[in-house]
């Protein structure tokens, strides 16, 4: 199952299967990725959900200091 999980110091852990997301709102934005071995890429074009309607749904606690993003795929 793809899943999004949001949990740690959070007052509502969460999470989403792929549909759930889906359905959250989402915006475009174009913006450049500048990378730390000096390549740059303008003008790149995205679309997804923004990460503060993510937060406002989990409602990060006043001493969450950090987000760790990992990847789990399971066949």
């Amino acid at each position: 199952m793809i899943a999004l999980e949001i949990a740690g110091l959070v007052e509502n852990p969460i999470t989403l299967d792929w549909k759930a997301f889906l359905a959250l709102p989402q915006v475009d934005d174009v913006s450049d990725f500048h990378c730390v071995t000096t390549w740059s890429r303008y003008d790149n074009q995205w679309r997804g959900v923004r990460f503060r309607t993510l937060a406002e749904l989990a409602v990060p606690k006043h001493d969450a200091r950090f987000v760790l993003c990992t990847r789990y795929e399971h066949m």
